[in-house]
């Protein structure tokens, strides 16, 4: 993208999904820039002594990946996702080590430049369920609330650490 002086303006490039929680679908996006791959959920295998937020483990390339219902690390109820079998990975690489993320659907590519992304209402933060976004983009259909999965990561460690 140009400015008016012609200076190139980074784009960003948004995965767009959709999260089930209550029986409604949540728009969100996670940043390609941490994005691996999307993967049609495969038979998850069970872990001993897994807690609700680790659904279980699928082999990615050779290597076991845990899978995490990313609604889930947002404040939806148990089983909000698992209850769909038509659910999709989002595998993703961060510093914590890779992590298949559990959506219920993929929606496709937004490519948008850094002022199109609005900083989080203050008070929406403090209501609580959304400590993993700080941005929000705005769409014809309604505002894509852009989801930090390092710090939804960070943020099931801490619970679970608890």
């Amino acid at each position: 993208m140009d400015d008016s002086n012609g200076a190139s303006q980074a784009e960003i490039h948004l995965l767009r999904i959709g999260l089930r929680q209550g029986g409604e679908i949540v728009s969100a996006a996670v940043d390609c820039a941490s994005v691996q791959e999307v993967i049609e959920s495969p038979r998850l295998e069970p872990v001993p002594g897994r807690t609700a937020l680790m659904l279980g483990v699928v082999e990615v390339r050779g290597v076991p990946v845990p899978v995490v219902p990313l609604a889930g690390t947002l404040g939806a109820s148990d089983g909000d996702e698992t209850q769909h079998d038509a659910c999709r990975l989002v595998v993703c690489s961060l510093s914590q080590g890779v992590v298949a993320f559990q959506v219920s659907q993929i929606k496709g590519i937004a490519v948008c430049a850094p002022s199109d992304l609005q900083a989080l209402p203050i008070a929406m933060a403090k209501l609580g369920g959304v400590f993993c976004c700080d941005r929000v983009l705005r769409e014809p259909e309604g505002y894509r609330f852009v989801i930090d999965v390092s710090r939804c990561l960070e943020g099931l460690l801490a619970r679970n650490a608890a």
